[in-house]
């Protein structure tokens, strides 16, 4: 809850975490004491994804899941497998995540063993969680579940709502306005309107952190205007950035901020969203965080090609390192080769190719 607020941390959060399983350590075989131990490796998970470390918070899904089924504990167990279904969505993986999130949804529907509101949760948490990650990825990259997900993510905000849920209301909200940022940002910003509309009906420490993530959904709609028509709103100098302790998605906002200014010839403000950008990454160690600095430095040399060619060509270098070093990561159109590929092209041809642009089909 204080995450939600914007009163702690993540850093804190993990620091308390360790020390509320070191008390429960103390008596192993007290049912109370597994319990507690199994909810704090779930909330682990979630942090890790959170951070952009799918690779611990998948191994830290895996064990909770199992712990809860062993336990009969069927809404930690829910909560488990949506936190692997991230952490296999942010690895590339799609298809595996869309399975594991469809057999998500069929155990909750046919075999959820607990009370009725309990299954409603859990029914919201895995539409949400279906609908807002391989779904939705998978519809980025030209697959036809963009209808499905957002009818899922529907479903969720419609489940939370029911159950006066305000955390899950915000987020659901935001996940919705994401969808519209991703697959139709030419007439997202009524979507974002609606969700800021939600958030604001909520009271404000469920909606803060939810706000940060619309900040960046605004941002993202804008950028992917960009990449697609060529246009940009004026309006989002006006435009709030996310608070400063929320790392990825300050960090992922100075992107699209740097290329829309750029766009309309701003090159000092560009530079500078650009490079904070890469510094906020650069101070992450997991893999996802780099390969999204990585896309950072190559957004940077498109966007800076021309009016600033020296500094793009550092740009383009440094993706390209970038890329080289993870070249296995992610997988189809956004495995790290694919844009090594583009970056070397971009280099090539000074700052501009016609191979297809993998921040197209990127959710970051």
């Amino acid at each position: 809850g204080e995450v939600h607020s914007g009163e702690t941390s993540l850093i804190e959060a993990e620091s308390r975490i360790r020390a509320y399983e070191t008390a429960l350590r103390t008596d192993p075989d007290s049912k109370v004491c597994a319990e507690g131990l199994l909810r704090a490796n779930v909330i682990k998970a979630a942090i890790a994804n959170h951070k952009g470390d799918p690779e611990t918070g998948s191994q830290l899904s895996i064990e909770s899941a199992t712990l809860a089924r062993k336990h009969r504990m069927p809404l930690l167990y829910v909560n488990a497998v949506a936190g692997q279904v991230v952490s296999l969505t942010d690895l590339g993986l799609l298809d595996e995540a869309e399975q594991t999130g469809r057999h998500l949804l069929a155990w909750v529907k046919d075999d959820f063993a607990g009370p009725s509101d309990e299954q409603i949760k859990a029914e919201m948490i895995a539409c949400g969680v279906v609908g807002g990650q391989p779904l939705l990825c998978k519809a980025l990259q030209g697959h036809e579940t963009g209808p499905e997900a957002l009818g899922q993510l529907t479903r969720a905000l419609h489940f939370a709502k029911e159950l006066k849920l305000a955390d899950d209301i915000c987020r659901d909200a935001v996940q919705i306005a994401l969808w519209h940022a991703l697959l139709k940002p030419q007439d997202a910003e009524a979507a974002v309107s609606q969700a800021l509309a939600i958030l604001d009906e909520q009271p404000a420490e469920s909606a803060h952190i939810s706000r940060q993530y619309l900040y960046r959904v605004r941002w993202l709609r804008a950028y992917r205007r960009l990449l697609i028509s060529g246009t940009v709103d004026p309006a989002i100098e006006e435009w709030p950035l996310p608070d400063a302790r929320t790392g990825w998605l300050l960090a992922t906002s100075h992107k699209y901020r740097g290329a829309l200014l750029a766009q309309m010839g701003q090159t000092a403000g560009a530079e500078c969203s650009f490079q904070h950008s890469i510094a906020l990454l650069r101070a992450e160690t997991s893999p996802l965080m780099r390969f999204i600095a990585g896309t950072v430095a190559l957004q940077a040399a498109d966007s800076l090609g021309e009016l600033s060619p020296d500094h793009a060509s550092i740009y383009c270098h440094e993706a390209y390192e970038v890329f080289s070093a993870l070249a296995d990561f992610q997988n189809g159109p956004t495995r790290g080769s694919v844009w090594m590929e583009w970056t070397a092209d971009l280099w090539k041809r000074a700052y501009g190719n016609n191979l297809p642009n993998p921040q197209l089909v990127f959710p970051y």
